[in-house]
């Protein structure tokens, strides 16, 4: 399952659980070396994001990926990031990659 095969969510909300699910089944359906694999994958691109954008830390989407609150004292903005650095379309390429295959 990707975030592709759904129809598009109504709501940051819904499209946050969908990645949420899709990592969820990412962690219960890969192999052991397909989740080691996978997490490697999501520390590299956390860090490439980190790097890239100084205000990292304020989106949301972000926090759902890496399964933290995210901070408490900040303006949170619940906008991907663009392009190749969108996570909703990382999420669903690792999926494609470790539950699709």
């Amino acid at each position: 399952m990707t975030i592709e095969d759904e129809p598009k969510p109504v709501s940051y909300a819904e499209r946050n659980q969908k990645i949420k699910n899709i990592l969820s089944d990412l962690s219960r359906l890969a192999s052991f070396e397909d989740l080691v694999k996978s997490q490697e994958e999501i520390k590299s691109f956390y860090d490439r994001l980190k790097v890239k954008y100084p205000d990292f830390n304020s989106h949301r989407i972000l926090h759902v990926l890496i399964g933290s609150m995210g901070p408490s004292n900040s303006k949170i903005t619940e906008d991907d990031f663009p392009g190749d650095d969108s996570v909703e379309n990382f999420v669903n390429d690792l999926a494609r990659k470790y539950i699709n295959k």
